[in-house]
């Protein structure tokens, strides 16, 4: 399936609603979805969706994400987001997942918000820049300044979130 990052958001926005979780950032999506791509590419090796994750100079970004949360600075995200081109066309209707996509999807994001859901974006950026995690890899091979769109590679992600989830079924 090919999910679109703003309709994976949207429905962690849903769940973050229904859960009052009330400081939903825009910085906290993103490491959740960061988190959410990284868990699905470690247990099962398929994406929860399907636009590329950029090192950028704070933490990994999707591009969609920021430019669609934007608005919102460092308060809480307050509605479904609606893709810029959505927006370019005047349209404004928020994207959301079929049945079948949030069918699947929802557990997980259910377990990336009981694992993460109460930390704060500050915290959970922390964690993405830790010595040898996908985003450290590329802020080295850049020496800390990567060009601008610089995708953190999908293998770097799995094999990260493929070592994590090996530690948890170690014991």
């Amino acid at each position: 399936m090919s999910r679109s990052a703003i309709a994976v958001a949207n429905l962690m926005i849903d769940i973050s609603n229904k859960k009052a979780i009330k400081d939903l950032t825009p910085m906290k999506l993103q490491k959740l979805l960061y988190y959410t791509q990284g868990w699905c590419l470690g247990v099962d090796g398929n994406e929860a969706f399907h636009e590329q994750i950029e090192a950028w100079r704070y933490g990994p970004v999707v591009q969609s994400i920021y430019d669609s949360t934007k608005e919102y600075g460092n308060g809480p995200i307050t509605q479904l987001l609606v893709s810029q081109d959505e927006k370019a066309f005047g349209v404004g209707v928020p994207e959301v997942l079929d049945g079948d996509e949030m069918s699947e999807l929802k557990p997980v994001l259910k377990w990336i918000l009981e694992q993460y859901g109460s930390l704060s974006g500050i915290q959970l950026s922390n964690m993405t820049h830790a010595e040898g995690g996908p985003w450290a890899i590329i802020m080295e091979k850049y020496e800390g300044d990567p060009l601008r769109n610089t995708d953190i590679p999908i293998e770097i992600i799995k094999k990260h979130f493929q070592g994590e989830f090996a530690k948890i079924l170690d014991g």
